[in-house]
């Protein structure tokens, strides 16, 4: 059984997952929920922010479900940066 018909069957997979896999086999390295510290006035927050996708510890990818990109989809990805 493959990898895909798994996923349609069993619905395991989300799109963040199969995201993930398909960049693994194009030779990618994709890390999931990458945990992104925040420091403000010496204060470091471990987990400020948990990025969906880093991929090649360079790309930020943030997966959406929505019919279109609103201006606080906007917003989180600036604040990433």
């Amino acid at each position: 059984m493959t990898f895909q018909t798994l996923c349609v069957l069993c619905g395991l997979c989300g799109k963040r997952i199969r995201l993930t896999f398909e960049l693994a086999q194009r030779g990618l390295k994709a890390e999931q929920q990458k945990p992104l510290p925040v420091v403000y006035r010496e204060v470091r927050l471990d987990c400020g922010y948990r990025l969906d996708l880093l991929v090649e510890g360079a790309v930020i990818v943030e997966v959406k479900a929505v019919d279109r990109l609103a201006p606080v989809h906007q917003a989180q990805l600036l604040s990433y940066l």
